[in-house]
Parts: C-alpha cells; sequence; structure tokens
C-alpha cells in the first residue's frame, strides 16, 4: 500500500483484497455523518452498501483502489466551533518532516500562519500532549481535555501590529512574525514530537529581538557593534524548553515599556557577544540569560538618571511658568497705576487751570478754554489707554509664545503635549483673569475718556 499526506490531504492507494475489504467496511460503517472521506475504486466512489455485495471482491480482486481524506472538511464535521484552525496527521514521519520544513515567517507557505485563530494538531505518535497559549497538540481527538482550562491562553507577547511598528521589516515576502503561534509553554514540551516547534519558537521569539528583518539569511542588530548577521543555521538545535523561556522572558520584558531603550541595552550586549559564525538564534540562545540580566541593571541606572533629568526640566518649566505668571501680574498692575495717574493727572490739571484761573465758578466748565482743555485730556486718555493695552497684549502674546517655542526645542524628556498641558493648565485663569480685568480697565478708560470729551454737554445737562 503506497501512502501520502501532506496538510491537506491524506491519500492511500493499493490494490483490492480481503484486507482492503475488511478495512473498507469498517471505515465505511461507522463514518456516519462524517465528512471529507472518499474511496474509490477505479477511480469511482463506491460505499458500504456496495462493499457488502455478494462477490464484490471477486469482481474486483486486483483492482486498484483509492482512500481520501481530506483534512479540513474531515474535522469540521467532527467539531461544532470553527473559530480554531484544526490539522491532523495519520504518519509520525510526516508530522516530523511537515512541521521541521516549516518556514516561521512566510504566511503564503505556513497554514499555521493562515489567520490569527489558535491551532490544534493531532498525531496518533505524539505521546503527550503539549503547546502554548495558541498551539497544542495531541495525540488524540479525545486528549483535548489535557490542555490547560483556559486555553488559548492570554499571553504577555507582543502582537504581530506591535513588532512591525517596532522593527524594520524589509522581507520580499508576505513576512508576518508572530511568536505566540509556534511558543511552547505546557505539557511534554520537551519530547522529540516538539522539538521542531521548540527552533520555530526560537526563530520567531529571536526575529522580535534585532532592529532589520530582511529574510533568515540576514537580519540586523544595532547594538554597540552594529552586526549583519543570518537569523538561523540550518544547523542550529532547538533550545530547551528552559532556554525558551528565558528568550521569552526578555521579549515580554523588551515590550513590557520604553521597547526602544530596553532593546538597545539588550542588543549592546548581544552584539559583542555573538561569535561570528553563530546565527542570531544560537547566540541568543547561549547568551540570553547574562544579556538580560546586565540589560535589566543598566535600565534601572537609565531611569533613575532621566527621572532625576525629567525632575530638573519640570523644575524649570514650573520656574518659566511662574515667571509667565508675574508677567500678567505686571501689566495689569501696569494699566491699574495707568489709570490711576491718568484720573488724578486730569483732576489736578483741571484744578490747577481753570478754578485757579478764573473767577465766576458757574462759567468755569461752560467756556471755550474748559473744552479745549477736556477734549485734549480726552485725547491724552484714550491714547494712553490704547497704547497701554497694546503694549500689553503684544508683551504678554510674545512672551506666551516664546516660552511655548524654547520649551519645545530644548526639550529632553518631555512630550510636546505634555509641556502644552503643563502650560495652558498652570496658566489659564491668569489668562482668563487678565482679559477680564484687561477688558473693564480699559473700558473704564474709555468712559473716562468720554466723559472728558463731553464734559461741557454733561455740565450743562446736570447744572439746570
Amino acid at each position: 500500500m503506497d501512502f501520502a499526506e501532506n496538510w491537506d490531504r491524506a491519500t492511500a492507494k493499493g490494490e483490492v483484497d480481503s484486507t482492503f475489504i475488511k478495512r473498507a467496511k469498517d471505515v465505511l460503517g461507522c463514518s456516519s455523518g462524517i465528512n471529507g472521506i472518499r474511496i474509490s475504486i477505479y477511480d469511482s466512489p463506491t460505499d458500504y452498501a456496495s462493499l457488502i455485495e455478494e462477490g464484490f471482491l471477486e469482481s474486483h480482486a486486483g483492482a486498484e483502489w483509492t482512500a481520501t481524506i481530506t483534512k479540513k472538511t474531515f474535522l469540521e464535521s467532527l467539531f461544532e466551533s470553527q473559530s480554531i484552525n484544526r490539522f491532523i496527521f495519520f504518519k509520525e514521519d510526516i508530522f516530523l518532516e511537515l512541521t521541521s520544513s516549516l518556514d516561521p515567517f512566510d504566511a503564503a507557505k505556513n497554514p499555521l500562519l493562515e489567520n490569527e485563530n489558535p491551532i490544534q494538531i493531532f498525531c496518533s505518535k505524539i505521546k503527550k500532549p503539549f503547546g502554548g497559549p495558541r498551539i497544542a497538540f495531541f495525540p488524540s481527538i479525545e486528549k483535548i481535555d489535557k490542555a490547560p482550562k483556559n486555553w488559548p491562553q492570554q499571553h504577555r507577547l507582543p502582537s504581530k501590529d506591535t513588532i512591525n511598528s517596532t522593527i524594520h521589516i524589509a522581507a520580499k515576502f508576505d513576512c508576518k512574525i508572530s511568536p505566540a503561534s509556534f511558543y511552547l509553554d505546557w505539557g511534554d514540551t520537551d519530547s522529540a514530537e516538539a522539538k521542531a516547534i521548540r527552533l520555530l519558537s526560537a526563530k520567531t521569539l529571536s526575529a522580535t529581538l534585532c532592529h532589520d528583518f530582511f529574510s533568515e539569511d540576514r537580519v540586523t542588530l544595532d547594538g554597540i557593534k552594529r552586526r549583519d548577521i543570518p537569523l538561523s543555521n540550518k544547523t542550529d538545535s532547538a533550545p530547551s524548553t528552559e532556554k525558551l523561556e528565558q528568550i521569552a522572558e526578555a521579549v515580554k520584558w523588551v515590550y513590557e515599556e520604553r521597547t526602544g531603550t530596553r532593546s538597545r541595552l539588550l542588543a549592546d550586549r548581544l552584539s559583542l557577544d555573538i561569535r561570528n559564525h553563530d546565527s542570531f538564534t544560537s547566540g541568543l540562545t547561549e547568551h540570553i540569560s547574562e544579556a538580560l540580566q546586565q540589560s535589566k541593571s543598566k535600565y534601572q541606572f537609565i531611569i533613575l538618571e532621566r527621572k532625576n533629568d525629567y525632575a530638573s526640566e519640570l523644575s524649570s518649566l514650573l520656574k518659566d511658568l511662574r515667571i509667565q505668571a508675574d508677567l500678567f501680574s505686571s501689566k495689569l498692575r501696569s494699566l491699574t497705576s495707568g489709570l490711576t495717574r491718568d484720573t488724578l493727572a486730569t483732576l489736578t490739571l483741571i484744578s490747577v487751570t481753570l478754578i485757579s484761573r478764573m473767577g465766576d465758578n458757574s462759567k468755569i466748565f461752560s467756556s471755550q478754554t474748559a473744552d479745549a482743555l477736556l477734549k485734549s485730556l480726552a485725547i491724552y486718555i484714550f491714547i494712553s489707554a490704547g497704547i497701554q493695552g497694546v503694549t500689553a497684549y503684544l508683551d504678554t502674546k510674545s512672551s506666551w509664545k516664546e516660552l511655548a517655542y524654547w520649551k519645545g526645542v530644548l526639550r529632553e524628556h518631555m512630550g510636546l503635549e505634555e509641556i502644552d498641558t503643563h502650560i495652558r493648565t498652570s496658566l489659564k485663569f491668569r489668562r482668563i483673569s487678565f482679559g477680564i480685568i484687561h477688558g473693564i480697565l480699559l473700558t473704564l478708560y474709555g468712559v473716562i475718556g468720554l466723559i472728558a470729551w463731553n464734559f461741557s454737554l454733561f455740565f450743562s445737562i446736570f447744572s439746570q
């Protein structure tokens, strides 16, 4: 009997004999309601009723038969839920061969990367179940309950979108870096059947820590030394479960926060430690423990230093905001004192010039001299108010723009949005009160000027 199998279907061929008849009866007899199974003789489908006919063996002895199982259809008829991608293998050697030849990055050639659904794979030669947060392997369908109760599980590994926004992918194929799709963390992960998957997992985890990804033959590590090295070699061996956990821990740490800083710290150490003839995956497996420990230690110092720098920068910003607030206050005080000064000057001038020189007090404010003098005072008040108002507005506006500009240019540890929030929040009340009081004072200036301009009219009305 000839047997062939791939990810989509399994096909067996042979000649009709008593053994075939017995096995075909067993398969067709118990497959009621199960789709995807087809048995043909001379390329014509046969069924259970035909097999039990008298003389069937004698009339078809030696004929070529073909049995085909379309795996997807077969598995869909066994499970109600279609939210999980399922595969089945009937031969262990084929299972090992196909999993070992998978490209962990080419979505067009790897059926496990077809979509974002979790994956279940069944193979009768698997001794004990094993898997990870998004993939699981079982010896039979009956062993599904051996998976963790919360499978598929939540995980801290970076998503495809996060990885794409972090590293530069320059592959010439439909590249998909998905470490959770192959990562193993439960069950018999050190078994021979899991070996190929552990290597796939190590490759995808390693790819998340490089800076430029071109293919398995070339990635870039941008550390103290810029290294162009292969991601993996044909001689690379699958890491142990313990080493795989260490690499995964490094990936989780890098992508937890400040990914650029943490990635650079890890790359600094690895770019020095990985030997020239090693691939990135093998070098990472060998040096990840020491590199991660050193990177974490350096990161603490960097964060502490940046916190101090941030506090210093924030303190400088607050000082500048205080100066800006004082500017608003000084402009209001200046405008208030100017109003008081001009009012007192007007009253003094009227008293000295008119009252001391004219004998008939009833005719003082109706004379042409008083009218000309008061109109001159009104013009002075209008000009004084205009100059002070425009000057105060332009000074505060110019100072506001300069503060925002220089703080944006000189920032090192604060974002533009954060700086803008501090400025607007701290000076919001000052700006509002400045605008209101500024308007009130200018209005008073205007009222005094109008009274001075039309004083003779007001005096004649109120003196009657």
